[in-house]
């Protein structure tokens, strides 16, 4: 086994997923192997009854908000360890968490376009081209995506 990944129905919402996702070593090991999927959902229309459908949107509300639930205890958590670290308190303040929390996603991860959409809420510089570069360099996994350690491991440096 090369490792595991989880798919959130937030991510095959509403049109499936294609794309590459690392997948989670459980061993530890230091390379992180990638896979290519292509997930497509049966389309519901004309197949259900109004009251499974509504009983389904009411299940895939509660399991998104699990999945979001269980996002900000692992963010919560992150930050909680980061603190404990001492090189990495000033990095980790109330200022800078908050301010990865207010760029990021519901599932506590930043993507690049949080960055490049609007650069002035990032660099207070209309110019995406920088806002993607700071992200690129955050990004040193080169996996699209950034949490808070990525983040106060930049501040940091």
């Amino acid at each position: 086994v090369l490792g595991h990944v989880t798919l959130t129905s937030w991510r095959l919402q509403p049109h499936g997923f294609e794309g590459e996702v690392d997948l989670v070593d459980p061993a530890g090991r230091t390379f992180t192997p990638k896979l290519k999927l292509k997930v497509a959902l049966p389309s519901m229309a004309g197949t259900t009854s109004s009251v499974a459908a509504t009983a389904m949107d009411a299940a895939e509300a509660r399991a998104l908000a699990d999945v979001q639930d269980a996002a900000q205890q692992a963010h919560q958590q992150d930050v909680k360890e980061l603190r404990q670290q001492p090189h990495l308190r000033a990095a980790c303040s109330e200022q800078n968490v908050a301010a990865f929390e207010a760029l990021c996603g519901q599932d506590f991860r930043l993507r690049r376009p949080a960055f490049t959409d609007d650069p002035m809420r990032v660099v207070a510089v209309p110019s995406a081209l920088l806002a993607g570069r700071l992200f690129d360099v955050m990004d040193f996994e080169k996996r699209g995506e950034i949490g808070v350690r990525e983040w106060v491991s930049m501040i940091d440096r």
